[in-house]
């Protein structure tokens, strides 16, 4: 009888650290794009993109000087998304490469990139860096050629927006040397960082850049369908936004800042 007494208080006071490490030991299963984690997902069509402004609409507050915007991320949009942009101690060098046009007969003096993403597992970057490139040539499966790229210190303020239950932010960073581009089409990206290992945070945090149905936009429209994927951490390298996903691939939430001169 004392046995079995003695069995059953062990196997009491088993259970709490039984399911304390079984929590300690559930964590999140990364993801390339967030539609991977809706167990209904959207049906796949395009996504619906607002008119081009006739006029000059507002610049976002975070892009200004602005040149390109490619609007703001709506989460009552039926294809909202966001794909994977981070270098973490969970998911590392996973980077989105996004369009932008210099049009023609104009010089931009780019001063400065920005992304805006999706925080999940923590709501900060640490370093409060965040790796930066623009590019000409990407293609499928094709780098193209850097035009210019750093790792440089990073802003990280909120939008106000939000989805899949998590807070958008600017991931913002100023050029110490502004680079001129030619007219012509560029890629662009701005990946946040979490790789302290002394944050626990960082074994956790996800970042996601949104994408966008133009609302907002500023300067001309982002090229659409022509966004690339790259992460040896998911297996892709260089691959088109949509093949990724399906579910709103098109245009993603990104902007330049800086000058334009006539060429």
């Amino acid at each position: 009888m004392k046995k079995i007494v003695c069995s059953l208080a062990l196997a009491a006071a088993l259970i709490p650290f039984t399911s304390w490490k079984a929590a300690a030991q559930q964590k999140a299963t990364p993801v390339p794009s967030l539609d991977w984690i809706i167990a209904t997902r959207p049906i796949p069509g395009t996504l619906s993109i607002t008119p081009v402004h006739h006029g000059a609409p507002p610049q976002p507050s975070y892009c200004n000087p602005c040149l390109f915007y490619g609007g703001d991320f709506d989460s009552s949009n039926r294809n909202e998304n966001g794909l994977a942009n981070e270098n973490t101690l969970l998911v590392s060098d996973t980077t989105m490469f996004v369009p932008f046009r210099v049009p023609g007969g104009w010089v931009w003096k780019v001063s400065g990139l920005f992304t805006n993403n999706l925080a999940d597992g923590y709501d900060g970057i640490d370093p409060a860096q965040a790796t930066w490139s623009i590019s000409a040539g990407v293609s499928e499966g094709n780098a193209g050629t850097v035009i210019a790229s750093g790792t440089a210190s990073a802003t990280f303020q909120s939008t106000g927006r939000n989805g899949f239950g998590y807070n958008e932010y600017t991931v913002l960073v100023h050029l110490t040397q502004s680079v001129n581009l030619q007219a012509g089409q560029y890629w662009l990206s701005v990946v946040p960082q979490c790789t302290d290992s002394g944050n626990d945070s960082c074994d956790d945090a996800q970042y996601f850049v949104t994408n966008t149905p133009g609302t907002n936009h500023y300067g001309i429209h982002e090229p659409v369908n022509e966004s690339y994927f790259n992460s040896a951490y998911f297996g892709y390298t260089y691959a088109n936004a949509c093949e990724v996903t399906d579910i709103g691939c098109e245009e993603f939430s990104v902007g330049v800042l800086g000058k334009s001169f006539v060429d």
